[in-house]
């Protein structure tokens, strides 16, 4: 029964995984600029319409700049393969 419990755990977090990254590179963009634009937008600083606009349009410029084909997307990339999924020795 543990063997089940195991194998089906491993299976699970597999799968999650591909979906992620099929999700995020139908959408153009790597772990990194996804966890940065979405840290960026949760710390909206007025109740403003017109500034959070703008904050919002800064913060996905920022989260963009490490997304795949971007200037940064090389260290986006690497962030996302060395860091996020746990491969960093």
């Amino acid at each position: 029964m543990e063997w089940a419990r195991t194998k089906s755990a491993a299976a699970y977090n597999y799968v999650r995984s591909w979906v992620e990254d099929l999700y995020l590179s139908y959408n153009k963009e790597n772990r990194t600029s996804y966890v940065l634009k979405d840290g960026l937008n949760n710390t909206k600083v007025t109740g403003d319409e017109n500034v959070d606009g703008i904050q919002g349009s800064i913060n996905s410029a920022v989260g963009n700049t490490v997304a795949p084909g971007q200037v940064g997307g090389v260290v986006g990339g690497a962030v996302d393969q060395n860091v996020l999924r746990g491969n960093f020795r």
